[in-house]
């Protein structure tokens, strides 16, 4: 089995960083958005909202350098939780579990948001190539 998905969008809401047990957990959200024509020949966007959950020194991560608005690339493993709320129905929400996460928008964009540069944070995972373990030949 395979669950790993690949995200390129925008912070949506100032990443919250909490305490669980012995370690942390920082949740946000990101909107990522598509183009495409409609059947007129009209542009049309269409955006797709994850809610984003980091753990460890990640989630640390996540909380210092991921502000509103923000580019982000991550790529996780979607989780879904099961729930029911107050009344007794049954929920469902769908999450995306950040295992990588690579800051965008070059160095510009970096310097508006804290002077941030990913090379020289010994706490930013670095981007390193995937191996999925499939050969191609």
């Amino acid at each position: 089995m395979f669950n790993q998905t690949f995200i390129i969008g925008n912070v949506g809401q100032e990443p919250e960083l909490k305490q669980i047990g012995t370690g942390q957990v920082c949740n946000f959200s990101v909107a990522v958005s598509n183009n495409y024509l409609d059947k007129q020949g009209n542009k049309q966007q269409k955006t797709e909202w994850f809610n984003v959950s980091a753990f460890g020194k990640l989630a640390e991560v996540c909380a210092n350098y991921c502000k509103k608005g923000k580019q982000v690339f991550i790529v996780g493993e979607i989780k879904t939780n099961k729930w029911e709320d107050k009344n007794g129905n049954k929920r469902e929400t769908i999450s995306l579990i950040a295992q990588k996460l690579k800051l965008l928008g070059g160095k510009e964009s970096s310097q508006s948001s804290g002077n941030f540069q990913p090379e020289n944070n010994p706490n930013m995972q670095q981007e390193q190539p995937f191996d999925d373990g499939i050969p191609f030949n």
